[in-house]
C-alpha cells in the first residue's frame, strides 16, 4: 500500500435528493459504483459560495469516495485524476472544513452523504414528522390569522401569501431553527467553515431520491434582515428596503414585535415539545444510515427536519390555508438587535 498521504485536517460536505419509489431505487443502488458523481447537494443556512464547493463533479465523487472509506491513494487509484488534482481538491476542502479526519488514511466527509436505497427508510418517519407539525399549526390557525390581521405592512398582498411568509418564513423555517439552535438537544448551531468565518449544515443525497427542501435566505441590509423563502434561491437576496417595500411586506417596530413574539412563542412552546417527543425516533432512524459513523446526530436532523417541514408547508398549500409561490416570496423586519 502506498504511503503517499499523510496529513490531518478537517472537511464537512452535506447532500440532498429528491425521494424516488422503493423499488426502482433499490435497482438503481445495485447498479452503481462504490463512489461516483451522481450525487445532489445542499446547504443551510442558504449560501451560493458554499454550494459552489459542490459544483465540480470531482468534488462529489471525492465526497462520496471518502463516504465508502477510500483514502486518497485509492482515489487516485480508481480515477484518472493526477496528484496534484487531488490534493488541490482535497486541499480546498480542508480549507473549507468539509473533511474530517487525522489523516489521509481516515478521511471522512465532514456532513452526510445518503444513498439512495437508505432514503426510503425515512419516507414513513418524516410524513409522520411533517403531520404533526401540520397539527399543529392548524390548531393555532385562529392565532395566525389574527397576527395576519393585525399586520399594517402587505395588507393589499393575497391574504394567503401573507399567511405562507408567516407560517413557512416566521415559524417552520425561522422560530423553529432559532429555537433549536438554542436548545441544541436536537440540532445546534452548525459547523464552522472555511477558517471558521461561515457556519451551515451540508448533506449529498445520491441520484434523485432524496425529498425537496425549500430554499431560505436571510440577509441583514441595513437595520432589517431580508428573508426570501420557496422552492427557488433568489438571484439577489440583498434589496434596498425602499423599493422592496413597493411589492413586497417591510415589517416595521410593532409588526416586528408582533412577528417576533408569534413565531418564538410558537416554536418554543408547541413545536419544539413534539420535535423532543420524536427524538428517539430520529435517533433510531439516523443509526441506520452509513454516515452515522463519521457524522452527528444534529446534522441528520438538519437535514430530516428541513425536508419535513417543507412537506409540511406542502400539505397546508395543498389544504388551502396558505399558497405558495412559483419562485419566492419576499419580507423585511425590522431588526431587534
Amino acid at each position: 500500500m502506498s504511503t503517499r498521504f499523510h496529513r490531518g485536517r478537517s472537511v464537512s460536505v452535506l447532500g440532498v435528493i429528491l425521494l424516488a419509489g422503493v423499488v426502482a431505487a433499490d435497482a438503481r443502488a445495485q447498479e452503481r459504483p462504490d463512489a461516483h458523481s451522481d450525487f445532489r447537494y445542499g446547504v443551510f443556512p442558504h449560501d451560493p459560495a458554499a454550494l459552489a464547493r459542490f459544483e465540480s463533479e470531482d468534488a462529489r465523487f471525492l465526497a462520496s469516495a471518502f463516504h465508502r472509506g477510500w483514502n486518497v491513494d485509492k482515489y487516485l487509484d480508481e480515477t484518472e485524476a493526477t496528484e496534484v488534482e487531488a490534493l488541490t481538491l482535497l486541499q480546498g476542502f480542508e480549507d473549507d472544513n468539509l473533511v474530517r479526519g487525522r489523516t489521509d488514511y481516515d478521511m471522512r466527509p465532514g456532513f452526510p452523504v445518503l444513498r439512495e436505497d437508505e432514503i426510503p427508510e425515512t419516507r414513513a418517519l418524516m410524513s409522520d414528522v411533517a403531520a404533526g407539525l401540520v397539527e399543529l399549526i392548524e390548531g393555532r390557525w385562529d392565532d395566525v390569522e389574527a397576527l395576519a390581521a393585525s399586520l399594517e405592512s402587505g395588507r393589499d398582498l393575497p391574504r394567503d401569501e401573507i399567511l405562507y411568509r408567516i407560517v413557512v418564513g416566521g415559524v417552520l423555517f425561522g422560530g423553529v431553527i432559532d429555537v433549536l439552535f438554542d436548545d441544541q438537544t436536537l440540532m445546534p448551531p452548525p459547523p464552522r467553515r472555511a477558517g471558521r468565518r461561515e457556519a451551515y449544515y451540508a448533506w449529498m443525497t445520491e441520484g434523485d431520491a432524496g425529498p425537496p427542501q425549500l430554499v431560505v435566505q436571510s440577509v441583514r441590509v441595513g437595520r432589517h434582515q431580508v428573508v426570501s423563502i420557496g422552492p427557488v434561491a433568489a438571484e439577489d437576496p440583498r434589496a434596498e428596503i425602499g423599493e422592496l417595500a413597493e411589492t413586497d411586506p417591510v415589517y416595521e417596530d410593532q409588526d416586528a414585535r408582533r412577528w417576533r413574539v408569534f413565531a418564538n412563542i410558537t416554536a418554543r412552546d408547541h413545536v419544539l415539545p413534539y420535535l423532543k417527543s420524536r427524538r428517539t425516533a430520529m435517533l433510531e432512524l439516523n443509526a441506520r444510515f452509513d454516515a452515522a459513523r463519521y457524522t452527528a446526530f444534529g446534522e441528520f436532523v438538519a437535514w430530516f427536519y428541513l425536508a419535513a417541514a417543507t412537506e409540511a408547508a406542502d400539505v397546508l398549500a395543498a389544504r388551502g390555508r396558505i399558497r405558495p409561490p412559483d419562485t419566492y416570496f419576499r419580507y423585511a423586519l425590522l431588526s431587534d438587535r
